[in-house]
């Protein structure tokens, strides 16, 4: 066996150091490989799940139409139709909305109205007379309606007014 020279054994160790590194940067790369492979693997799954999802009809891909009354909670649509028929107080969470105070509504909602809360400004927006809501005054005159009107729920009309 030959005694290597100090400039020999550092270029033997430089090629090794090389070697090694070029190793570690081949499988840098492949493990960045992998897990790209990986990722987009996982993507078109979820993109095939999806897509089978609707075609089994698990998934409605339709947004709900926000005027659907099926989207209030059932109790908070039969106290808003107490109050605009026949002008009965609603609770805490109801008058805030009635009155247009969203920082209060959204206080006093719940967890099955909180949701719900831009299906029932559409529906008072649509449903509700004009003066039934949109301010406290609103609510209070709509209120005090129910000791002067009929039946129905409607105002009595004085004669000055059927003119």
């Amino acid at each position: 066996m030959t005694a290597m020279t100090n400039d020999e054994r550092v270029n033997a160790l430089l090629e090794g150091a090389k070697h090694w590194r070029i190793k570690a940067e081949e499988a840098r790369r492949l493990k960045r490989t992998f897990y790209e492979a990986e990722a987009q693997a996982m993507e078109e799954q979820a993109a095939l799940n999806e897509l089978m999802a609707v075609e089994l009809g698990h998934i409605d891909d339709r947004k709900p139409d926000p005027m659907d009354p099926s989207l209030i909670p059932m109790s908070t649509l039969e106290s808003l139709r107490r109050y605009k028929n026949n002008h009965i107080e609603t609770g805490g969470f109801l008058r805030a909305v009635l009155s247009n105070d969203l920082r209060e509504a959204i206080g006093r909602a719940d967890h099955r109205n909180l949701p719900a809360l831009p299906v029932i400004v559409a529906w008072l927006y649509n449903e509700m007379p004009m003066g039934a809501w949109g301010s406290p005054s609103n609510v209070t005159e709509w209120l005090k309606m129910r000791d002067f009107g009929l039946p129905d729920g409607s105002p009595v009309r004085s004669p000055s007014q059927e003119a």
